[in-house]
């Protein structure tokens, strides 16, 4: 009796040493003695404690990874407990086993093991998954020799394992009808007690019914269980639950297009499974969030987790994860071959990059073989094939991807799930578009239509449903190519605008959750609404250009007229699309923008200046539109070159910049020698060549011999290229022409100028603000106070009396007050600017405030500005663009033109105050005599031939010195001449 005794405490200190150890967080080491505890009881009498240690040895083993070492155990278990004819206890153990074959996808083997209990509980495959059924079922069970609670025991564990099957099986709502009877077994009411055992599965019962309703398509019902399952995460034996919860939050914000929400789930996880050292978990929730993370256009961190766990999977050896691991390499690096480095948003984002890494190449479609294995989740099971079908229809392989789509039609034929189902519906659609288009351009002209019209009422019926479900990420892709059909079925305007207006509002509802910079990065490889319409109104000019060119002699004249009267249509409608979201976009999204009136052909082909060109470009998802535009000249040219390779170049174009920067904005000297200046310098200027290449400059840049001028409308990342340091006929731009950047092809000038005719203004209307002052979050800038005096002494000798406003004396309220009444502004300050926050991005006023004040773009953009002729901008990239969410690219002098001001001088990036002082001074100089863009190209030529006054011992032919300053808006009129 002593010796039972001393057995008896024994077993509870080894069960409270584990159980001290997973409390703490070491779940491996209360795994391994657990396992030692169940190794030492196989030659014991099998008790009723040792059911909760088994339990507790499965649960660990689920989570270490270990499923082997413990189904050898528990096969132990069993064959001992049959010898005892224990059989209740035996079942117990087998349950358990199931337990950990369908963790790991072992469906075959679960099912097995069902069959060897049939003996007492029948074949589950007669039950009547009814209430009454179930009740019925339950009668018929026959365990010898047990109670009440070894039956509720039992009961609990049976519907568990029995919901987790059918769940894996695809059989929703019989998976929810045995797992609701389940958790009435371990949650009888308040007149009975449950017991332990059962009590403990309650959790897991509501994750398992989360589950079954999230892939079932009940997304409310779901996130009902999650929200109802908070209450037990707080414990510390509740970390695997708190893990699994974790991976069904994530997934549900996933469906939704809840992406920050998903990736906040997954990075959980990751955290969770690194402080734990589980290992199989840290595996699935890496796989989880690459996949998101591809998703997201992060494809160089998505490889670099999946690179990390490489040989985690490999040691796992499990078939499934291994081919998920294939899967999303594959993925990632197709996906990756243009967005090496990620996005660039701006150049203050290119200057403190890191350098990017080169993608890896890709290895040939043909080699790459797609291994189907089961997963141990039905829903990822039917994604994997998904992923497999969107594969081949994205190498347009449409037999491929028909044969695929069988497959898939096939195997998931006999689920309940409505989920499933709609996206099966939703595929269907997405490949007859396909092969309607195939038909088309093959020439089969009715076949075609026939599969398009059939592809148009499949994706609007599958509208609904989508909808209803909440999957916002699968309806926007429906939408999108449902907008492509009725475009091809030429439906009426108003169908069209009013699904393409939805169609962008639900990409925008996809990005709420990102931050900014994901944003950017998410949108980069989307088509909005708008770009999908300009992109089709290209398709229909380049079959009039062909038809141009085969037309008979005597029709060309007729085909050509239709050709310009279309392609200035399309650039009207560029200006004015422009035009509208940045007037929204600084003014508010609510506001009703008003587009200028369009520009007839007859005034863009008679009315160009003389000797003047205008080169527009567009930058698409998939290709750069480029108008050029000069006197009697009207013509349009495509370059196939994508988003993501031409931001990359920008991109590339910077890193010798960045080697450069320093810490404050406008920096008192430089800080490379010659000779290292040199090389950086002619690092980039091959980068420049390289991009002049890709985007076809030399052929776009055959010019009439009488032009001399050249005004560039950017668009995207070119809004921070600076085209003045393009190599053209072995000089620079530059040198060749007067540059000046616009905002749209039909106005150099503001929206909301003054007329030229207007009454001059008197000379005490020009402003000189300066803020020297620094903070801990902005440096010093000791060069101002100097800018500003020399500035104010030239001016007077010009006869010119500023209003001169430095430090203290800039006030936001007087500064705003002022410029309505301001023909010429100088400013120099520091600049600030936040993703996607126009009005806390701008002119830092005062640096010392908590929080900073700042003149922000919606400040300016609700400023009356008409009067102000020029306004020069010296401060650290005050030329700065910011790519914005929905590629809307804004900056200080785009908000300054739109608000009226004439024209804006400014840099896109840092400049010395000793150079910028002399360089303001000599393009004032040359302001009195010539136009503005001839006035800074002369400034930019002193510097490249080394004779601007005051900086003789300052190699000013470096590009950086002279390159990044621009001239926007308006570059014609004499703003000095006219403020006398």
């Amino acid at each position: 009796m002593e010796s039972v005794r001393d057995s008896q405490a024994a077993l509870e200190a080894a069960v409270e040493t584990a159980e001290l150890k997973r409390s703490r967080g070491d779940l491996p080491g209360a795994y391994a003695d657990y396992q030692a505890i169940v190794a030492e009881r196989l030659g014991a009498d099998y008790s009723a404690a040792d059911l909760s240690i088994l339990q507790s040895l499965a649960d660990l083993a689920a989570l270490c990874g270990h499923f082997r070492a413990a189904d050898d155990v528990l096969i132990g278990l069993v064959g001992l407990c049959q010898q005892a004819k224990n059989v209740h206890r035996a079942d117990y153990a087998t349950l358990k086993r199931i337990h950990l074959a369908l963790d790991r996808g072992h469906l075959r083997q679960a099912m097995t093991l069902f069959e060897d209990m049939a003996a007492r509980i029948g074949s589950i495959q007669a039950i009547d998954i009814t209430p009454q059924g179930l009740l019925t079922w339950e009668a018929k069970c026959r365990w010898p020799n047990t109670d009440t609670a070894d039956r509720t025991v039992l009961f609990t564990l049976l519907y568990l394992e029995m919901g987790r099957l059918l769940s894996a099986l695809g059989q929703y709502r019989d998976a929810l009808e045995m797992l609701n009877r389940g958790l009435t077994h371990a949650t009888p009411g308040d007149s009975q007690t449950a017991p332990v055992l059962a009590r403990r599965l309650v959790s897991w019962f509501q994750l398992a019914i989360g589950r079954a309703c999230l892939e079932s398509g009940l997304l409310p019902e779901a996130e009902a269980v999650l929200e109802a399952l908070k209450g037990f995460l707080g414990s510390p034996q509740a970390r695997s639950l708190r893990i699994q919860w974790h991976t069904l939050a994530g997934k549900l914000a996933l469906l939704r297009g809840i992406f920050g929400e998903a990736l906040s789930h997954f990075q959980e996880i990751l955290t969770l499974c690194h402080q734990l050292k589980l290992l199989r978990w840290g595996v699935i929730a890496s796989l989880n969030l690459a996949q998101v993370l591809i998703l997201l256009n992060q494809n160089r961190l998505a490889t670099d987790h999946l690179a990390s766990i490489a040989a985690d999977v490999q040691q796992l050896q499990d078939p499934h994860l291994t081919a998920r691991l294939a899967l999303l390499n594959r993925l990632s690096q197709a996906r990756s071959q243009s967005l090496v480095a990620g996005s660039t948003l701006s150049v203050s984002d290119l200057l403190q990059a890191e350098t990017p890494i080169e993608a890896e190449p890709v290895a040939n479609e043909d080699d790459f073989t797609f291994v189907r294995t089961q997963s141990p989740n039905y829903l990822t099971f039917f994604e994997d094939r998904v992923l497999e079908f969107q594969w081949s229809l994205s190498q347009s392989d449409l037999p491929r991807a028909a044969q695929m789509l069988a497959h898939i039609q096939s195997v998931f034929a006999d689920t309940d799930s409505r989920l499933i189902h709609t996206k099966i519906k939703a595929l269907q659609g997405m490949l007859a578009y396909y092969q309607g288009l195939h038909q088309l351009q093959g020439g089969n002209f009715e076949p075609g239509q026939q599969q398009i019209r059939w592809a148009a009422v499949t994706l609007n019926e599958v509208r609904s449903p989508l909808d209803s479900m909440g999957l916002k990420p699968e309806r926007w892709q429906v939408q999108r190519i449902l907008s492509w059909c009725l475009m091809r079925m030429q439906s009426s305007s108003q169908d069209q605008e009013l699904l393409a207006a939805e169609t962008t509002q639900l990409l925008e509802d996809l990005t709420d959750s990102l931050s900014p910079e994901q944003q950017v990065i998410f949108l980069l490889n989307k088509w909005t609404a708008d770009e999908e319409y300009i992109a089709t109104q290209i398709v229909r000019l380049r079959k009039l250009q062909q038809r141009l060119q085969q037309a008979p002699f005597h029709q060309r004249p007729r085909v050509w007229w239709q050709l310009l009267q279309r392609l200035n249509a399309l650039v009207n409608h560029i200006d004015a699309y422009r035009g509208i979201l940045a007037k929204r976009t600084l003014q508010a999204d609510t506001v009703a923008a008003v587009s200028q009136p369009s520009r007839s052909l007859w005034a863009r082909l008679f009315k160009h200046p003389w000797r003047r060109a205008t080169l527009s470009f567009l930058v698409l998802p998939d290709q750069v539109f480029v108008v050029r535009n000069w006197r009697f000249w009207l013509d349009f040219s495509i370059v196939p070159l994508t988003r993501l390779e031409l931001r990359n170049l920008v991109k590339q174009w910077y890193e010798p910049l960045e080697t450069t920067r320093n810490s404050r904005g406008i920096s008192l000297q430089p800080e490379l020698d010659e000779t290292e200046e040199t090389k950086l310098s002619e690092k980039s200027e091959g980068t420049a060549q390289i991009l002049a290449e890709k985007l076809n400059l030399s052929t776009l840049l055959r010019l009439p011999k009488s032009i001399r001028r050249l005004t560039i409308v950017p668009d995207d990342v070119l809004h921070i290229f600076p085209f003045a340091a393009v190599q053209h006929q072995d000089h620079y731009l530059v040198e060749s022409y007067a540059l000046s950047i616009a905002y749209e092809t039909s106005n150099s000038g503001s929206p909301l100028s003054a007329p030229q005719s207007a009454a001059p203004r008197s000379a005490t209307q020009s402003l000189l603000v300066g803020v020297s002052q620094g903070s801990a979050q902005f440096a010093a800038l000791p060069g101002v106070r100097q800018e500003i005096d020399s500035i104010c002494r030239w001016l007077a000798q010009q006869k010119m009396v500023p209003t001169v406003m430095v430090d203290a004396e800039v006030e936001k309220t007087r500064l705003l007050t002022a410029l309505p009444s301001t023909s010429l502004l100088h400013i120099a300050c520091h600049g600030i600017f936040q993703h996607n926050r126009v009005d806390q991005s701008g002119l830092v006023l005062n640096p010392q405030s908590t929080p900073p004040e700042v003149l922000s773009l919606r400040e300016i953009a609700n400023v009356d500005l008409a009067g102000l002729r020029h306004v020069t901008l010296s401060a650290c990239s005050s030329a700065d663009h910011l790519v914005l969410p929905g590629r809307w690219v804004i900056s200080l002098p785009e908000a300054l033109w739109r608000s009226g001001a004439q024209s804006i001088l400014g840099s896109l990036w840092q400049v010395y105050d000793q150079l910028a002082i002399a360089f303001m001074q000599q393009f004032y100089t040359y302001l009195q005599t010539l136009p503005r863009d001839e006035a800074l190209r002369q400034t930019q030529l002193d510097c490249l031939h080394q004779r601007l006054p005051g900086n003789e011992g300052m190699n000013t032919r470096d590009l950086k010195y002279w390159a990044g300053f621009n001239l926007y808006g308006d570059y014609g009129l004499q703003p000095l001449a006219k403020a006398r």
